[in-house]
């Protein structure tokens, strides 16, 4: 009894594990000088191969809706990306 308790506890740990590194938010991050994707194209930033879609950056004063894929990121863009928290966070 004690072992399938064991079992069960440890199931659902993974199953914790497993929801929280598929689950799907809207996520933002400020772009450093030293971010992978500062100077890069949205096109070349990867997000699509992390299975991120990026739909908003505020830049200063404007809010860019839906940006097109040859805007380059720039150091202080706020991103606001769906995705995985722990896909996101590859990204950045």
């Amino acid at each position: 009894m004690r072992q399938q308790e064991n079992l069960e506890n440890e199931l659902e740990s993974h199953e914790d594990e497993d929801f929280e590194n598929t689950k799907v938010a809207l996520e933002s991050f400020v772009v450093e000088t030293n971010s992978p994707i500062n100077g890069k194209s949205l096109r070349d930033c990867g997000a699509r191969d992390l299975g991120c879609m990026i739909v908003g950056i505020d830049r200063g004063m404007d809010s860019i809706m839906n940006p097109d894929p040859s805007l380059v990121f720039e150091t202080d863009d706020v991103v606001w990306v769906v995705g995985s928290k722990a896909n996101v966070q590859k990204l950045c």
